[in-house]
């Protein structure tokens, strides 16, 4: 069986600079995440419940259980909701966290 050569280790190779800007984007996003407060990862949540609530209305929830007694996200809704919320805390980053750095 061939092994797969590490391209990212490969300073020859002309995907390194690609691997190594990817890996810098990567941390870059995972530490403005972490430095997200609650409260903004709340009013991020808020907004993204409300903007899924219009868009699913009642059908947004479906029992998670023979009991009624819990509730979730029906899976097309969580989906959504999970894009939107990424968006928008992208948009938060970007336009308003940056900014008062």
């Amino acid at each position: 069986m061939k092994k797969n050569k590490d391209i990212s280790k490969d300073t020859e190779s002309p995907y390194k600079s690609i691997v190594t800007a990817f890996n810098e984007h990567v941390q870059m996003l995972t530490n403005m995440e972490d430095e997200l407060k609650p409260n903004e990862m709340e009013f991020i949540d808020e907004i993204t419940t409300q903007i899924t609530e219009e868009r699913f209305g009642e059908e947004m929830y479906e029992s998670k259980d023979s009991t009624d007694a819990c509730f979730g996200l029906r899976e097309e809704a969580q989906d959504f909701y999970n894009e939107r919320y990424d968006e928008i805390e992208n948009l938060y980053i970007n336009l308003i966290k940056k900014y008062n750095e």
